[in-house]
C-alpha cells in the first residue's frame, strides 16, 4: 500500500548494491518525485560498497583479474547519475596524475577499485535531495516476511525497521555453502579465505597447506600464505620472478582441483583482440528453439568448439597474410584450415580440445608439466598477437550470446546443471584468468619448492592425508579456495529461514546448495507461481537463471534499471494525483 512515506532496502551492500542505488536515485531524480523516500542499506560488514573484495585495508598484491579500462561507475543509459561520475581509469588519472591511455591497459588492485567505489558512494549521499534519507546498517538480513503488499525483515542486530514497500536482494557470494571436507570436523579447516590476511593468518610457519580449488581465489590465497607471510618476490631483469622465503610461509602448497587443470593468466595484449567468429551467433539465430531442447553437450558445445578454431585460425592466418572470412559453415573454414596446413606442415594442427582438457600428464613429473604450462601461456600473452591467445579469449564474446540460451531455458535442466557444475568454471578459467604478474609469481614459488602441483587432480582427502595412486602426504591445513554458487541448505541463511522458506520458490543445485527461482528481470517467483514485483534479485541469486553476474559490470544482467524507473514512475504518479 502506498504510504506517506515510502522504505525502501537493499540487502547487500557490494558493487551491485551501489548500482542499484545510484538508478534509484538517478530515477527519483528524473522523475521529481517529492514523496519522502527513506533507503535503508543493509551489510554484513561496516565495509559498505567494497565489502570483503574490495575492501580498502587489503594488501596490494591482491589484484583485479581485468583491466582498468573495463571498470566504470557511469551508468550506460539514460538517466544521468545524480552528479558527475568519472570511469575508475579517469578517476585514477586525476589522483596519480598518468594519462588515461597508460592506466587503460594496466591492472589495479583490489583496494583501489575499492576506493574508488567508496568515493562515488559518500558523493552520491552527499547529493541527496531533501525529500531522500538514507540509514546504512551493519547487519546480515536473516528473514522476510510479506505483510500484505509490505515485508518486514529481521536482522541479526534485530533492529527495529518499518515495513518495507520494496527490497533489492544482491547478496553476492557468501561463505555460507560448505565443502563435504567440512565434515571432517578438523580444527584446522578454513572453509572460505576472505578476508586474505585474516583467514590465513592462523596457518603456522612451515607447515604443510592443502588447497581447494586452482582458480583466481586459489591464486589469492597462494599470495596470502606467501606473500602475505612477509616473503618477498625479487623481479629479475627479463621480467620474471624469484621467491625470498620469509620462513612464515608454509612449507608447501598442494593445491587441486576436479581437473586439476591451472588457470591461463591473460596480458595487457587481450585487449588486442576482437571477435572474429560467429559459428554460436549464427546457431542462436538461424531458429526458434522450444524451451528446455537443447542439450548443452551434444547441441551447444560442439558450436562453441567451432567458434573457440575459428578465432584460432582467424589470427594465425593473420600471422601468415592469409586472407580469411566468415564462412557460412564450419566445413568451409575446415577446407581452408586443411589447405592451410598442407601449406605449412611445420605448424601443428589446432584443436579446441588443445584448450579445453590440455594433456599435462597431472600426477607426474607435476614440477615440470605445471610449470611449462604456465610458461608457455606467459610467452603467448607477451606475444602481440597469438592464435592460442584468440582461441583462448573466445568465451569472453560467445558467453554474451549464450547467456540468451540460458535466461530462455532453451537448455535442457540435466545439460544446464551439468554446464553449471562442469563448464561454467572451466570457461572462467580458460578466458578470465589472472594477470600475467600472479602467474610469474606462481613461476617463482614452483622453483622455491613451496608450490607443489602432485596432487593437483581429483585427490583422496581424509582427515589428515592428501593421496592419490601415486602417493601421499600428510597435511596440517585444509583451505577451501574457492567461490561458493547459490545459497546452503543445511544453515539458517536468508532464502531458507522460517518465513523467507514460505516467500520463495528454490531450486535443488547440489547435495548442499539451492539456487532461486526468478524471472529474466529479476523477480523471484514466490509459492503461488506469481513474480514478486517488489522484491528484484541482482547479480548471484539471479543465477538460476541468468547467467555470468559479473560483479563490476553495469550492463550484463541488469535488473535494477527496470525496477527504479518502475518505483519512481509511480510514485511521481501518485504525487500528480494527490496533487489534482
Amino acid at each position: 500500500m502506498q504510504t506517506e512515506t515510502f522504505h525502501i532496502g537493499i540487502v547487500g551492500f557490494g558493487p551491485k548494491g551501489l548500482y542499484s542505488f545510484e538508478r534509484l536515485l538517478a530515477y527519483l531524480n528524473h522523475f521529481k518525485v517529492e514523496t519522502q523516500v527513506n533507503i535503508h542499506l543493509f551489510n554484513e560488514s561496516s565495509s559498505f560498497v567494497a565489502g570483503w573484495v574490495y575492501h580498502k585495508d587489503q594488501p596490494e598484491y591482491l589484484l583485479m583479474n581485468y583491466p582498468n579500462q573495463f571498470i566504470s561507475l557511469q551508468p550506460t543509459s539514460k538517466p544521468s547519475a545524480v552528479c558527475e561520475v568519472l570511469s575508475f581509469s579517469e578517476w585514477l588519472s586525476e589522483k596519480q596524475k598518468e594519462s588515461i591511455k597508460e592506466l587503460d591497459p594496466k591492472v589495479s588492485s583490489r583496494k583501489t577499485v575499492g576506493a574508488y567505489l567508496s568515493f562515488y558512494f559518500e558523493k552520491f549521499c552527499n547529493c541527496l535531495p531533501n525529500n531522500v534519507s538514507v540509514y546504512k546498517h551493519i547487519a546480515s538480513v536473516e528473514d522476510i516476511k510479506q505483510k500484505g503488499d509490505d515485508f518486514k525483515l529481521k536482522t541479526s542486530t534485530n533492529v527495529k525497521l518499518p515495513l518495507l514497500n520494496s527490497i533489492v536482494i544482491t547478496t553476492g557470494h557468501t561463505p555460507s555453502i560448505r565443502s563435504k571436507e567440512e565434515f571432517f570436523n578438523a580444527p584446522n579447516n578454513i572453509p572460505f579465505v576472505y578476508p586474505i590476511e585474516k583467514k590465513l593468518s592462523v596457518v603456522n610457519p612451515q607447515s604443510t597447506a592443502i588447497l581447494k580449488g586452482i582458480g583466481l581465489t586459489a591464486i589469492d590465497a597462494i599470495l596470502g600464505l606467501t606473500e602475505g607471510k612477509n616473503g618477498k618476490f625479487k623481479q629479475k631483469s627479463n621480467n620474471e620472478y624469484s621467491y625470498l622465503k620469509s620462513g612464515n610461509e608454509p612449507k608447501i602448497i598442494y593445491p587441486y582441483s576436479r581437473s586439476g587443470i591451472p588457470i591461463i593468466p591473460r596480458g595487457e595484449n587481450a585487449l588486442n583482440y576482437e571477435q572474429t567468429s560467429f559459428f554460436l551467433k549464427d546457431f542462436i539465430a538461424s531458429q526458434n528453439f522450444k524451451p528446455h531442447s537443447l542439450d548443452f553437450e551434444t547441441d551447444v558445445l560442439p558450436i562453441i568448439k567451432q567458434d573457440i578454431v575459428g578465432e584460432f585460425y582467424n589470427t594465425l592466418f593473420q600471422l601468415h597474410n592469409v586472407s580469411y572470412r566468415q564462412y557460412e559453415d564450419f566445413n568451409g573454414l575446415n577446407i581452408r584450415i586443411e589447405k592451410f596446413h598442407k601449406e605449412h606442415p611445420e605448424i601443428e594442427k589446432f584443436e579446441a580440445e588443445n584448450l579445453l582438457a590440455p594433456t599435462l600428464a597431472l600426477n607426474v613429473a607435476s614440477f615440470k608439466n605445471v610449470y611449462e604450462f604456465w610458461t608457455f601461456w606467459c610467452l603467448e600473452n607477451e606475444k602481440a598477437k597469438s592464435p592460442y591467445v584468440a582461441a583462448a579469449s573466445a568465451w569472453r564474446y560467445l558467453s554474451k550470446e549464450f547467456n540468451l540460451l540460458y535466461s530462455q531455458q532453451k537448455l535442457t535442466k540435466k545439460s544446464k546443471q551439468l554446464f553449471q557444475t562442469k563448464y561454467f568454471g572451466l570457461f572462467n578459467k580458460i578466458s578470465y584468468g589472472p594477470p600475467l604478474v600472479n602467474i610469474k609469481k606462481m613461476l617463482a614459488l614452483i622453483e622455491a619448492n613451496i608450490l607443489d602441483f602432485s596432487f593437483s587432480e581429483s585427490p583422496t582427502i581424509s582427515k589428515n592425508t592428501i593421496s592419490n595412486s601415486n602417493q601421499s602426504s600428510i597435511y596440517d591445513w585444509l583451505i577451501d579456495a574457492r567461490l561458493p554458487r547459490g545459497f546452503s541448505n543445511s544453515k539458517s541463511v536468508l532464502f531458507n529461514s522460517e518465513n523467507s522458506a514460505k516467500l520463495f520458490t528454490t531450486t535443488k543445485f547440489s547435495n548442499t546448495t539451492h539456487e532461486l527461482h526468478c524471472t529474466a528481470t529479476g523477480h523471484p517467483i514466490s509459492k503461488d507461481g506469481e513474480p514478486l514485483k517488489s522484491i528484484v534479485l541482482y547479480g548471484t541469486p539471479t543465477e538460476n537463471i541468468l547467467f555470468d553476474n559479473d560483479t563490476l559490470s553495469r550492463t550484463h544482467n541488469d535488473t535494477v534499471s527496470g525496477w527504479a524507473k518502475n518505483i519512481a514512475n509511480n510514485l511521481s504518479v501518485t504525487t500528480q494525483l494527490i496533487s489534482s
